[in-house]
């Protein structure tokens, strides 16, 4: 069991709302600053949590002139918390993620 703060958790469970069959996702910081609900610097801070205990990775991208795009996240585990994900009962029979 991983143990995160309540704003990790509640930022994973909104990235693995949008994640592909590749696991991973493509969003703007401001968009997940709008679907999570919490502030800028939070989800800053959640993420740079789920990165430093290895349930996320994030590939920063750039296109012509260094112009900044949507990062790209990858899921690293299943669930973290090594329980049923917070209200979201439909994401219980996934497959493991590795």
């Amino acid at each position: 069991m991983i143990r995160l703060s309540e704003s990790a958790y509640d930022l994973y469970d909104t990235i693995r709302l949008y994640v592909g069959y590749d696991n991973t996702c493509q969003e703007k910081l401001t968009r997940l600053v709008k679907r999570s609900g919490y502030s800028l610097p939070t989800v800053r801070r959640a993420l740079r949590e789920l990165v430093d205990k290895g349930c996320l990775k994030i590939e920063y991208r750039f296109g012509a002139h260094k112009r900044p795009l949507a990062n790209r996240y990858r899921l690293l585990v299943k669930n973290p918390s090594g329980s049923l994900l917070r209200g979201l009962p439909h994401l219980q029979s996934s497959p493991q993620i590795h």
